[in-house]
């Protein structure tokens, strides 16, 4: 049976014989940032909006001149959705059930950094699940779903009237020769999904997936440095853990937290560790290929005296080209002696683009 790849979810309505199942592309690439990354400093933000997985995203990213080629480079894999997509329902996937969340929501992260000044390279790991996804999509979202919707059931009625009334599909039902009244009905659906199928896709063109209301994703990662680039002296430099989330609201705004512990040697001869909290806006308009934010966040080391207290903050753009491509640009301050080079200025250009991004849209 044929499949429409719509560009939003259309809640489960088709009756009777009519696509049992459909699956659609989404807009999900929305400003991400991928634990691996974070751990090592070049991702566009620290705190992470709560957001719709891709199967696969790769990004670079380049923190140096900008005349060189990037050395920053990470992907990000979604196991639910490489693995059991198919199997996910949406009913599940629609919901803020938490045991959906956490496997739906999981990703897998690993990045890589190379120094601009030696020969060095750091490799990060990262783990993330989503334990709340909000109370739903947005107004505009239901809105747009429930036009989708409506012209869906008129195809639907349509269809069923037509094929009532057709006489050589009748003929077949009462010879008994159910294939070839099978494929009978599908030629005619195929004439006329043509037409339904786009005026669908007009009610649902350049549409975001959003959800609004509260959001909490817990992330964790570890670091690794490779001196000299030698596998053999690696060690582990930093390993972290920490909760972050907020509210995202029908106007396209986010307000977002961030409260990490971290376990570092990179500082000092002994271990210490250090707590990070945070706060991030976003204003992303619906309609807009645009998308800025702003974030602070202050670290404060732990059972120590030698090392002081420290903050970051930055301004960040984003310019989606396409709904799975995106031209991410960061410029701040960076906090004190995290970097590889002298100074603490952040200035990050980075490429995203994902893979994957069909969901299924009728149980």
């Amino acid at each position: 049976m044929k499949k429409i790849y719509l560009t939003c979810i259309i809640s489960g309505l088709m009756t009777g014989f009519l696509l049992a199942q459909e699956e659609h592309s989404l807009e999900l690439l929305a400003a991400p940032a991928t634990p691996a990354a974070t751990m090592l400093g070049f991702s566009p933000s620290e705190i992470d909006k709560p957001r719709e997985v891709s199967d696969f995203l790769i990004s670079v990213a380049n923190s140096g001149a900008l005349s060189q080629l990037p050395s920053n480079y990470a992907l990000e894999i979604a196991p639910a959705w490489l693995l059991t997509g198919n199997k996910i329902s949406y009913k599940s996937f629609s919901g803020n059930r938490v045991q959906h969340n956490l496997w739906q929501g999981l990703t897998l992260s690993a990045a890589v950094r190379n120094s601009d000044t030696d020969t060095s390279t750091q490799m990060a790991f990262g783990l993330k699940t989503s334990l709340l996804r909000g109370k739903g999509f947005s107004k505009d979202v239901t809105e747009r779903l429930a036009a989708a919707q409506q012209a869906l059931k008129e195809f639907t009625d349509e269809l069923n009237e037509n094929l009532r009334n057709d006489e050589k599909y009748q003929a077949l039902l009462d010879s008994g020769d159910i294939e070839a009244a099978e494929a009978y009905r599908k030629k005619f659906y195929n004439n006329l999904s043509t037409e339904k199928s786009q005026i669908v896709e007009e009610q649902l063109r350049d549409i975001r997936l959003t959800r609004v209301g509260f959001k909490l994703d817990l992330t964790a990662g570890i670091v690794q440095d490779f001196p000299g680039a030698r596998f053999e002296q690696r060690t582990v430099s930093r390993a972290g853990v920490w909760l972050s989330g907020g509210y995202e609201g029908e106007n396209g705004t986010s307000f977002l937290f961030i409260a990490r512990y971290l376990h570092s040697a990179a500082a000092l001869e002994a271990d210490y560790n250090s707590f990070d909290g945070g706060a991030r806006f976003i204003y992303a308009p619906a309609e807009s290929k645009f998308t800025a934010s702003g974030e602070a966040i202050y670290r404060k080391p732990l059972q120590t005296d030698a090392l002081s207290a420290s903050w970051r903050a930055t301004l960040n753009v984003e310019y989606k080209f396409r709904p799975d491509m995106s031209l991410n640009f960061s410029y701040g301050r960076n906090f004190d002696g995290v970097v590889s080079k002298n100074g603490n200025v952040v200035a990050i250009m980075s490429l995203f683009t994902s893979f994957g991004n069909k969901r299924k849209v009728a149980d």
